[in-house]
């Protein structure tokens, strides 16, 4: 049985918003070091910071393909130019 949703503040908006990115950033830090390094540091993280990590994680990714398939279909429409635009 799932919990009703609960309206969340702004201001805790940005703040876990804040602590997802500290998360992923200082994993970042840490991966030239290698995958242990990277997990010796992930095991110290609470179950809310790895949440937190993977949710802001996720909307990177998801941002960053958005991103290279607007900027594919740039190139496409270059190559192209008397395709119209849109979506393929």
């Amino acid at each position: 049985m799932s919990s009703p949703s609960v309206p969340i503040s702004e201001s805790a908006l940005q703040e876990r918003t804040a602590t997802g990115a500290r998360v992923a950033d200082r994993l970042a830090e840490v991966l030239h070091q290698g995958p242990e390094a990277a997990l010796t540091l992930a095991r110290g993280y609470s179950a809310e910071e790895i949440a937190l990590g993977l949710t802001f994680l996720t909307t990177v990714i998801e941002v960053a393909a958005l991103s290279a398939r607007t900027l594919a279909e740039v190139v496409e429409e270059r190559r192209h130019p008397s395709m119209p635009g849109g979506w393929h």
